[in-house]
């Protein structure tokens, strides 16, 4: 991943793939739901990251 981003990947805590995911489709909802041009905030990735 870090070949393609230009910030350092998040490291996945002990396989805690429901949460990452759980976190993502709450970040992809939230921007889907933005209008163009709008800052979404969302949330910190804090329960699944080392």
């Amino acid at each position: 991943m870090a070949k393609f981003s230009p910030r350092t990947p998040n490291q996945l805590k002990g396989g805690q793939f429901q949460e990452m995911f759980v976190w993502l489709s709450r970040s992809i909802q939230a921007v889907a739901h933005s209008q163009v041009g709008d800052q979404v905030a969302l949330d910190p990735a804090k329960d699944w990251v080392v």
